[in-house]
């Protein structure tokens, strides 16, 4: 994934990230390495549902719905070899 495709993916989990939490402690969670969205940052279900549609609308491409595991979503390393799988 480009590093501009990531730094939409990080501006995205951001700006639905419901912590009342300063923007850096968001950037410093998602450097670790196994970073759990949904423990680390608040997001439940909808809001990886929420994040998906974003991901789809902003990096411009569709996610095989059917193929999608929460258990591999909710971490952002995870997520993001997901994306690649769509855009390289």
């Amino acid at each position: 994934m480009t590093r501009e495709n990531e730094q939409k993916l990080r501006n995205i989990i951001k700006n639905i990230c419901r912590l009342e939490v300063e923007e850096t402690y968001i950037e410093n969670k998602l450097e670790e390495a196994h970073c759990n969205l949904m423990e680390e940052l608040g997001f439940d279900s909808l809001l990886i549902v929420e994040l998906i549609v974003e991901i789809e609308e902003v990096l411009g491409f569709d996610f095989d719905m059917n193929s999608l595991d929460i258990n591999t979503l909710k971490f952002y390393d995870g997520l993001i070899e997901t994306i690649k799988k769509y855009i390289g």
